[in-house]
């Protein structure tokens, strides 16, 4: 499988994630807002009409968007799998199939593992190499060694992903505002809980964005002889990693040092790009421009 077909499916997998979000968390938290009973000792069971009908479909919807997801995830990391597996440099395929052990390890650990397993596939993805290409023609060797991201596009993709992050939360905070008495939310309960769930979602694609960002600024101080800007990246991303369950600080403070490193250093992909080569002339036409 090319990188490009990975990368396909992995933006298929990311969006079915988002009706996959809404439909299971929407429907069904208001699916078990319509229960006949929740008392001690008595046996819950929906009401018998339309409405409870409705949500258990949605819900069921919501839950084949989730499989698609799993499913167009798990082929995108066994894509790049297969992909990175026949070069001597066995580095990007270590990482890989270690990531999708550990990954199958932690899943049950509230979905650590699907999260493990995703973030190696992007981080492929945004900077591995294309195998299969590098195998096939000069010219598409040319194009798989090229795979690392400039500044502009990590500039691009952070700018896009704190965007989306803030629109996101104002949309949640909005509609949570509304659902009180004067709103014109109040008194409803799915169309609430759908939108809040948006945003959510918006917000979560805002954050994939910036790791685009900062895994994109990672391969690209890699290439740099001064270590220095590679190595605050990565530990700046692990402490952002470790501190995100923090009402997101950890996003703010990843975002915060790719903005300095997009401001400040070097651009690794600008400084490797191949000189021109002057225009050559034949000395027919040399002598044609001279008068000779």
């Amino acid at each position: 499988m090319t990188k490009r077909t990975t990368t396909n499916w992995l933006i298929g997998s990311i969006l079915a994630m988002v009706p996959a979000t809404i439909l299971l968390l929407a429907s069904g938290l208001a699916l078990l807002a319509h229960l006949d009973s929740l008392s001690p000792g008595s046996k819950a069971t929906f009401l018998p009409d339309d409405y409870s009908r409705m949500m258990f479909t949605l819900t069921l919807l919501g839950a084949a968007f989730l499989w698609v997801t799993v499913v167009a995830g798990i082929v995108a990391w066994a894509g790049a799998l297969v992909n990175t597996h026949g070069p001597a440099d066995r580095r990007w395929f270590n990482a890989l199939l270690w990531s999708g052990i550990v990954g199958i390890v932690t899943i049950p650990a509230f979905g650590i593992g699907a999260l493990i397993v995703g973030m190696a596939t992007l981080a492929y993805v945004v900077g591995g190499p294309d195998a299969i290409a590098l195998e096939s023609s000069p010219a598409r060797v040319r194009a798989a060694s090229a795979s690392i991201i400039g500044k502009s596009a990590i500039t691009s993709w952070l700018i896009w992903g704190l965007v989306a992050m803030a629109a996101g939360a104002v949309l949640a905070l909005f509609v949570s505002r509304e659902t009180n008495y004067g709103g014109f939310l109040h008194g409803h309960l799915w169309p609430p809980l759908a939108l809040i769930t948006a945003g959510a979602s918006i917000t979560v694609a805002g954050l994939i964005a910036e790791i685009v960002s900062w895994w994109g600024a990672l391969f690209n101080a890699h290439r740099l002889a001064d270590r220095t800007w590679f190595n605050v990246l990565l530990w700046i991303g692990i402490v952002g990693a470790v501190t995100g369950p923090i009402f997101g600080l950890g996003a703010l403070v990843v975002a915060g040092v790719v903005i300095v490193y997009a401001v400040a250093a070097p651009d690794a992909a600008q400084a490797q790009q191949p000189q021109a080569k002057p225009p050559t002339t034949t000395p027919t036409l040399t002598r044609r421009l001279v008068g000779g």
